[in-house]
């Protein structure tokens, strides 16, 4: 095993570990600004839901979009056809 077989894989990583670096500070930097944003479009509630279950929507309404979400898949591929 040669030198740069070794160096790939902790390269790979480093540029990666960047990434995410460089990702976290943006989102940190601009947390307020999001989260301002959210809470205007989708109000309080709709943030702390958000928040809280990892979706804005009431389960009945996402139960009923995720339906359409289906409808319209089975729609595109009947159109394929």
């Amino acid at each position: 095993m040669g030198p740069s077989a070794l160096s790939s894989p902790s390269l790979r990583s480093a540029t990666a570990a960047a990434a995410v670096i460089l990702a976290t500070g943006i989102l940190l930097h601009q947390r307020n600004d999001l989260l301002s944003y959210y809470r205007r479009r989708r109000g309080m509630q709709g943030l702390l839901q958000l928040l809280w279950i990892g979706d804005f929507l009431p389960p009945n309404l996402r139960q009923s979009m995720d339906e359409l979400d289906k409808v319209e898949e089975r729609m595109g591929s009947s159109e394929e056809q």
